[in-house]
Parts: structure tokens; C-alpha cells; sequence
């Protein structure tokens, strides 16, 4: 077989058995070269720090100390015509001549056919070191048994049986493995060729074949995952469609890595041409799957088995780490926070915070009963801006400004303050019911103990004008406090235990006043035709359900 060189080299590593240039000076090889691919022959030297390099065609270029063409010391012309050629060169002269030295002989450590630039490759074959030049017809050409082309051959002896006195071999076993290159399987029983030598013991050479080479794998074969079965595969079916048959089975499975490992040598065929060993790696779907199942009902070969196993288990690489997986153990409950979905520490867990194995800074809270205030009651019940409203209950906050009391969305400025009583003034707002709620800085807000809200109602201060035409017509502005604005009743009313949704209406002298605008404090209306004479002004709130 040739080797084929892409953008790389066929290397000779020759290690401590150096290979002394004036007794093996050929250097010979077959080739097969395209036009214009550049090939040399480098080398390294015993003694010299720069390697050495020949040029085989006239191309490319390279780092090295550059010698002479191998076309001078040739007795042919390098061929680049895609052409199977042989030739020989004097290597140990191209030494002498390129090298500027009074050595005339030279230790070869390395030698190698380079391509030195990427491109198309080349072949070469049958290549020597040698005392002479040489020929093709001076090579055996390797044995085919049975057409089969052999890669390797491996003898071990044993069983010897050695005569001392006469100083030769009585009998020995000689094992033989022959690994073809293919998957060839029919291998003939080898023969021998007995040299007699009349005045030696009878020789008797006995072969015996201890195991016929297996027959290769054939058929077909199918693989399931999650219930998902691919198309018929078969038995030589390639990495890629493998690949793709599982894709196309099941399209939530992710990508996929499909190799398997590269053998050596007679495991080459044993894992190419008897077995596969095949591995598949989930790369987008981690995890714990179940395994893979093959159904090799298909497939024929001898002593047949298919197996799958588990190489690693799948796993989730998880970034950021949630935070439930870093918590820790607390016998109260803790105060979580996190940025980012990313959970805080906390800072009573840190070395610094420990005193006698005692935490200074805890991340906990707890909800005590007791730390709770309590609303009971309010007095008046009715109420509008400017009015004292008298709470009572428990555990408010003697400090004034510790406590904050709510009717709805009104203020109640605190006056004074007891743990069982507050004392408050209301502020501007609107008509209505309104909600109580009182928050006691540092304990929390108040339970109140059934519905207590306040009754908040209008107050008018002043109408301006105060005369007007009996024809009507005259806009007339009201000002006081708990007006509302100038919206109508919602067309589906909501619907509450306390009233949320409120319209005015403003008669003078009995007769409606058409609202032109309203705020909290001030509504503007425009009068109706009426009788002359003093007349009373009268706003009426109704609860739109």
C-alpha cells in the first residue's frame, strides 16, 4: 500500500539506531506527485541544531538549511505528472556538498517527505536506505493469501525445546496472527518449504489452524431513544449517519457527538471489521436519559453480541447556581434575597459574625402575635377635612411620628399618641367611605377588628357669585373640601361592601345647577331659570350602586 501525505510529512524516526550516511548513502522511494506540488526530503543531524532540507521538486521553500535539489545526485528527473515513478539519490553526497564542514561522515536522527505548503498531496511507497541504488525488481513483493492484503503479522514462539550438546533447536511453536487490511475473512492455510539437509534429523513442520478468521458483521440494525426508533441502519453505516438517523428520529434531541476510538493495529479490524464501538454524547439535552436500545435482530456474524453501556453519566451544567440549591438549614425562617436570580449570603454566616459559635447579624424573621397593633374602634365615624378622629386599640407607639394613620387615600395627621390611643386631624379629600389603616413604624401595620372606615363629607366654604339672573345662565363657583372630580358613574359599577364610586349633584333654589367641572375643592356649575329672591345652595353626594 502507498501513503498518502496531505499538507504533512511521512516521518522516519530512527532513535538511538542512527543511521551513518557513508554506509547507507541511498536514499530511494516510489512516488506519485501532481503538478506543482511542493515536496522535499528534511532531516536532522546528530551534532547540528538546524535541520536539513532537500528539495524533491522545484517548489515551496522552507526553514531549514537548504541543500542541493535530490535531482543532482539522481540519475532521474523528479516527475510531477500524477505518475507512479522510482528513484534513488546519493544522500550522503548532498551532505558533503551543502554542508560547510570537515566531517565526512553524517548521523541521520530524523528524515522525512515533506509537503510544505497545503494543497493537493502525493504518494509515496517503498522507500529504503540502502549501500546502493536500487530498483523495483529488487523488492519481494508482499504476500496476498487468497488476494487478501495483509497489515499486520504478529509471531510469538514458544514451547522450545533446545539441545545443549549439539547446540540447535529440537522443536519450537511458532504463533501466527494475520490481520488483513480490509474486512477479508477468507484467509488459506499456509504451506512450508523445507530446505532437507541430508545429514540433519527428519524435520516435520505441522500447521494447524487454532481459529479461522471471524466472518464480518452484515445486516441491518435499528436504535430507540425515548421512544423514538431511527430507519434501518446498516451494519457499516457511517458515524454521520448514524448521526443524522437519530436527528431525524426524535428532532428534540438535541446535537449530537457521534466517534468512536481509533484502534491499532489488529484492533483496527477487530473493532472496524467484528465489532464497532461506537459512542454518542449529548451535548444539548443533559441529564439522566435512559439508554439507547438496538435492535440487532438484523444483523448476522459470529458469536454476535450488541451491548450498550454508560459511559458517563449525563449531567446540568447550571449558571448561575439557583438559589434554592444554596440554602442552608435554619430552624427560622430565613430572609431571602437574590440579584439576578443569583441568592445573597448572609452576612451572620460569615467567620466575622461569629462570637463563642454564636451568630451577631441572623437572617431571619419571625412574625410575632404579640408585636401586633390592634384597632378597636374610631370615634366619630363621620367626618370631613379638618376634623379630630379619635382611635383606640393596642400597642401603637407613644412617639408621634412612629405612627401613620390612613382613611383610604387621606391622610390623618397623628396629634398625639398613647399605646392605646391616637388622636388625629383629617386631611383634604374626597367624598366617600373611607377604609382606616395604622402602620406602626418598626412593628408593621395594624389588624383592625371589623370594618372601620369614616364616613368623609363635603363641606362648602363659599359660593361666588352670590346673585345671579332668574333667567339662569350664571356659572357660579362652589369652594369648600370633599368634592369629587368631574367623572360619572363607571358603566359597571364596582361593586364593594363600602361605596368606591360616587357623583355630585348641585341644586340652587331646588333647581339642578349643571356641573361645568369639579375637584376636591372647588365646582364649577352654570344656574337654572328660577324665581327672584334668596335661595339655598345644596351638593348632594350619591353612591353610584
Amino acid at each position: 500500500r502507498s501513503l498518502y501525505i496531505s499538507a504533512g510529512r511521512a516521518l522516519l524516526q530512527l532513535g538511538s539506531e542512527k543511521l551513518v550516511t557513508d554506509e547507507y548513502p541511498f536514499f530511494c522511494f516510489a512516488y506519485k506527485i501532481p503538478e506543482g506540488v511542493p515536496v522535499g526530503i528534511r532531516m536532522s543531524l546528530s551534532g547540528y541544531d538546524n535541520c536539513q532540507y532537500i528539495p524533491v521538486t522545484s517548489y515551496g521553500s522552507s526553514s531549514c538549511n537548504m541543500l542541493q535539489s535530490f535531482s543532482s545526485q539522481s540519475d532521474d528527473v523528479i516527475m510531477d505528472d500524477d505518475q507512479w515513478h522510482y528513484t534513488c539519490a546519493n544522500l550522503h553526497q548532498l551532505l558533503l556538498e551543502g554542508i560547510i564542514t570537515n566531517d565526512t561522515s553524517f548521523e541521520v536522527t530524523e528524515i522525512g517527505l515533506y509537503n510544505v505548503a497545503n494543497g493537493d498531496g502525493y504518494h509515496v511507497d517503498e522507500i529504503s536506505l540502502s549501500t546502493d541504488p536500487r530498483s523495483l525488481s529488487d523488492y519481494v513483493p508482499p504476500a496476498h493469501p487468497n488476494g487478501v492484503s495483509v497489515d499486520f503479522i504478529g509471531l510469538t514462539v514458544a514451547n522450545v525445546t533446545y539441545d545443549d550438546l549439539n547446540d540447535t533447536f529440537v522443536n519450537y511453536t511458532v504463533a501466527m496472527e494475520i490481520v488483513p487490511v480490509t474486512c477479508d475473512h477468507v484467509i488459506p492455510t499456509m504451506t512450508t518449504q523445507i530446505s532437507v539437509d541430508t545429514n540433519a534429523a527428519i524435520q516435520v513442520v505441522d500447521i494447524v489452524v487454532t481459529q479461522n478468521a471471524s466472518i464480518t458483521l452484515s445486516g441491518n440494525f435499528t436504535i430507540a431513544f425515548n421512544g423514538h426508533v431511527t430507519s434501518m441502519l446498516s451494519h457499516d453505516a457511517t458515524l454521520e449517519e448514524i448521526k443524522e438517523a437519530l436527528l431525524e428520529a426524535d428532532p428534540d434531541i438535541g446535537t449530537l457527538s457521534v466517534w468512536r476510538n481509533s484502534p491499532l493495529r489488529a484492533d483496527k479490524y477487530r473493532k472496524y471489521c467484528l465489532g464497532r464501538n461506537i459512542e454518542i454524547r449529548f451535548d444539548s439535552l443533559p441529564g439522566d436519559h435512559p439508554l439507547l436500545v438496538v435492535d440487532q435482530t438484523g444483523l448476522s456474524g459470529d458469536n454476535l453480541v450488541v451491548s450498550v453501556v454508560e459511559r458517563e453519566p449525563g449531567g446540568l451544567f447550571v449558571r448561575p447556581i439557583p438559589g434554592h440549591q444554596l440554602r442552608t438549614v435554619e430552624t427560622t425562617p430565613q430572609v431571602h434575597v437574590a440579584v439576578n436570580g443569583v441568592t445573597a449570603s448572609c452576612s451572620g454566616d460569615h467567620p466575622m459574625y461569629y462570637i463563642s459559635s454564636s451568630k451577631l447579624d441572623p437572617c431571619y424573621f419571625i412574625y410575632g402575635r404579640d408585636l401586633n397593633p390592634i384597632v378597636n374602634n374610631i370615634s366619630p365615624a363621620t367626618g370631613s377635612h379638618g376634623d379630630s378622629i379619635t382611635i383606640t386599640g393596642s400597642s401603637f407607639s407613644v412617639v408621634v411620628m412612629e405612627n401613620i394613620v390612613m382613611f383610604g387615600d387621606v391622610s390623618c395627621d397623628v396629634t398625639s399618641s398613647t399605646v392605646n390611643m391616637i388622636t388625629c386631624t383629617l386631611g383634604a379629600g374626597q367624598v366617600g367611605q373611607k377604609p382606616l389603616s395604622v402602620e406602626v413604624l418598626d412593628y408593621g401595620i395594624a389588624s383592625v377588628v371589623g370594618d372601620l372606615y369614616i364616613n368623609y363629607t363635603m363641606r362648602l366654604a363659599q359660593v361666588m357669585p352670590t346673585s345671579g339672573s332668574i333667567a339662569g345662565g350664571t356659572n357660579i363657583t362652589i369652594t369648600g373640601y370633599g368634592f369629587l372630580q368631574d367623572t360619572p358613574c363607571p358603566t359597571t359599577p364596582n361593586i364593594n361592601v363600602l361605596c368606591s364610586d360616587w357623583m355630585i349633584t348641585v341644586d340652587v333654589a331646588g333647581q339642578n345647577c349643571d356641573i361645568i367641572s369639579s375637584n376636591s375643592t372647588s365646582t364649577l356649575c352654570r344656574t337654572s331659570m328660577g324665581s327672584a329672591g334668596a335661595a339655598d345652595v345644596t351638593m348632594t353626594a350619591t353612591c353610584c350602586h
